[in-house]
């Protein structure tokens, strides 16, 4: 069980993940541990998430690594999401393949169930930072400025809500800046842990990327950075209670008017 937040920014990419990671085989889960680390930076300069199938996503952080060290960095983002995609699916259809001869043996679901998985890609292009999302079969996406956030994962039908909420409240008019994203998405994870049946857990993780093309750069924020967001969100929960009380007052019943 997975949720990963991925945030366009004015001036950067933010990307916020869970830590719960379910282990299991052929359908059956067996433990859930809170360690596990779910956001990869990749060669200084890129950050890779990947919900469902761990293997594909240690294999699609190794290509787009290839790719970092080569001219992925100054392509146009349409290209260069281009470029990831047939990457990642070489290693889906491979996998396709092996699958297949099982199927009829311990069913469709058995067979492919580790083939399930999605990816979100941070990275500096020409076009300055991207964020590509990359579903099942390694369709890409790329956030814009009228839609600038995604999700994936177990976690998504509690966070699209909240994440279309954040930005009606605060970022309707344009695109959010780094500072609002990092708290957008901890706020993101941190309702989705709150409410999600069982699924998503554990510490929220944050990274970001920030500059353009060759001169781009991502890193993970300190535990310390993240605890200052969650006193923030700590802060803003209150706020809305204090509404509470003066919505409450302004329906308190007047005093009667007195009969003359």
């Amino acid at each position: 069980m997975t949720l990963i937040v991925g945030i366009k920014c004015r001036d950067g990419i933010v990307l916020a993940a869970d830590s719960a990671a379910t282990l299991g085989n052929v359908g059956e889960r067996t433990i859930r541990q809170n360690s596990a680390t779910k956001l990869t930076i990749v060669g200084g300069s890129a950050i890779i998430g990947t919900a469902g199938s761990v293997g594909l996503g240690q294999r699609f952080a190794h290509d787009l690594e290839t790719h970092v060290n080569g001219n992925l960095r100054s392509q146009h983002p349409t290209v260069a999401m281009t470029s990831l995609s047939d990457s990642f699916h070489k290693h889906i259809g491979k996998e396709v393949e092996r699958a297949r001869p099982f199927m009829s043996i311990i069913g469709n679901g058995a067979a492919t169930g580790g083939l399930m998985s999605q990816s979100l890609v941070a990275i500096g292009t020409s076009g300055g930072p991207s964020l590509f999302q990359f579903d099942h079969q390694a369709s890409p996406e790329a956030a814009t400025d009228q839609l600038p956030f995604v999700a994936i994962g177990s976690g998504q039908s509690i966070a699209d809500p909240f994440l279309a909420f954040i930005r009606r409240i605060f970022w309707a008019n344009d695109a959010p800046s780094l500072s609002e994203g990092i708290f957008a998405a901890v706020w993101t994870i941190e309702h989705a842990i709150q409410t999600h049946p069982g699924g998503v857990d554990g510490q929220v993780q944050v990274a970001i990327h920030e500059g353009v093309g060759k001169g781009s750069s991502a890193k993970m924020l300190a535990n310390s950075d993240v605890e200052e967001t969650h006193q923030a969100i700590a802060a803003a929960e209150t706020t809305l209670r204090g509404f509470r009380n003066l919505i409450s007052e302004r329906n308190e019943p007047t005093d009667p008017i007195p009969m003359p």
